[in-house]
């Protein structure tokens, strides 16, 4: 889902497209959440966190609540 988000950016540094990568998962995150009625405080769950670092790739890329 994420990178679609960041198809256009071709030819960019690595560095550059890893900080893109980061702000889409962010924004998709936020916003799956607030679809889902899901509190962002729940993203700082640490049984949810494992969760997502072990099963998601990227997961830890996920922002925390703060």
């Amino acid at each position: 889902m994420a990178s679609a988000g960041i198809s256009h950016l071709g030819n960019k540094t690595a560095a550059y497209r890893e900080k893109e990568f980061r702000k889409v998962l962010h924004r998709d995150s936020v916003k799956a959440c607030v679809s889902a009625n899901l509190p962002l405080t729940k993203l700082n769950n640490l049984e949810f966190r494992a969760f997502l670092n072990k099963h998601i790739v990227n997961g830890g890329s996920i922002p925390n609540h703060s």
